[in-house]
């Protein structure tokens, strides 16, 4: 009989799948996607928002003009918000409230980048040679925060202003991360042909845990095609629209969510098939997700152990889907709203089952 679990993350005991290929899309410029069989992940997702524009600028004095125009207008209009972080940073943490650190910008040129000091002090080893790994729990009190809302990232407002970035633009990343990447990585090195971005198409499309393949890929597109002022400046009001409703969530959950649920997002259009040896077991729809666990609502009650998991998550109804599969525990059953939630721990063993999970079904990205 299925009785009430506590809230909790867990991965233990998740089964490894072994399957056949996973439907992944295949994008061509000005197309829309299709899906076909592959067990290559290194597929370059592409949407709307991001179709047939780049970091190129077809005039750069124009281009740069337009940039520092724009940053300042900016500035002022964040420089409420920016005193205001200033001042909580320095009441939780100290006087050190800003990080400043080297990047690599255009031509390799080495500057030195601004944000909010957001990690504390021995978070220097665990990201010596790699950004910071999930839940590490490394970040700050209110550094959490910012990075969870992107609010960090507001003093490279500053970066723009003096020259060093664009608005508009690839990562801005760490010479110790680009040797580790630059050889591995094909294309890799065409980022330093532009200017780093304080918002860019990847940061702003995909999650931090999308896999560095995917995303180098895609910036690899978008380091040889034309930056547009009029699409960029579209784009730019709609990360700020995203940065503005995650710190909505992120209060809203702070201060009257449930401390359980903490971690937690509310599932939207997500159906879960449950198979062992390729024979569906059970249908149902997913309520809660986390990083690794998923609740389900199902018909009845299912014995506890290992499936093969299909998530599909519907963009619209009626319209695309997008499918990921992957490995999955079923840990406990119990009763909830006059119904059965199932409870699973789910490993996603590929690159696209990831980028999926994250991008549509978690949500863990600006827009």
């Amino acid at each position: 009989m299925a009785q009430p679990f506590a809230v909790h993350n867990t991965t233990e005991n998740c089964a490894r799948l072994a399957s056949g290929p996973l439907m992944e899309p295949t994008f061509v410029a000005g197309s829309t996607a299709q899906l076909r069989g592959s067990t290559d992940p290194g597929f370059t997702p592409v949407t709307r928002a991001a179709r047939g524009v780049g970091y190129v600028p077809d005039h750069p004095r124009l281009y740069r003009l337009w940039n520092l125009a724009l940053g300042l207008v900016l500035l002022v209009g964040a420089m409420p918000l920016l005193l205001t972080l200033s001042l909580v940073l320095m009441a939780t943490q100290g006087r050190q409230i800003f990080y400043r650190g080297p990047r690599l910008g255009k031509d390799r040129e080495i500057f030195h980048i601004y944000k909010f000091r957001t990690l504390r002090p021995e978070a220097t080893l665990a990201t010596r040679d790699r950004v910071l790994p999930r839940n590490t729990r490394l970040e700050t009190p209110v550094g959490r925060f910012l990075r969870a809302c992107r609010l960090d990232e507001l003093p490279q407002l500053f970066n723009v202003i003096k020259g060093d970035m664009n608005l508009m633009g690839p990562r801005p990343v760490r010479p110790e991360i680009a040797a580790l990447h630059e050889n591995s990585l094909g294309g890799y090195d065409l980022r330093f042909g532009v200017k780093p971005g304080l918002v860019g198409y990847t940061q702003s499309l995909m999650s931090h845990g999308t896999s560095k393949r995917i995303r180098n890929r895609f910036n690899a597109r978008l380091c040889h095609r034309p930056a547009r002022m009029a699409r960029e400046t579209i784009f730019l009001a709609w990360v700020g629209l995203g940065v503005l409703l995650a710190t909505g969530r992120q209060l809203h959950a702070a201060l009257v969510g449930d401390p359980m649920r903490r971690g937690w997002v509310r599932a939207r259009n997500t159906t879960v098939r449950l198979s062992r040896d390729g024979q569906p077991v059970a249908d149902g729809t997913a309520v809660w997700v986390s990083d690794h666990v998923i609740d389900i609502a199902v018909p009845t009650d299912l014995p506890e152990g290992p499936y093969e998991v299909e998530l599909t998550h519907d963009l619209s109804p009626g319209g695309k889907r997008r499918k990921a599969r992957c490995a999955g525990t079923l840990t406990a059953m119990a009763a909830a709203g006059g119904g059965i939630t199932a409870r699973l721990a789910i490993a996603l063993n590929t690159e696209y089952g990831k980028y999926v999970f994250e991008r549509y079904i978690l949500r863990d990205t600006v827009v």
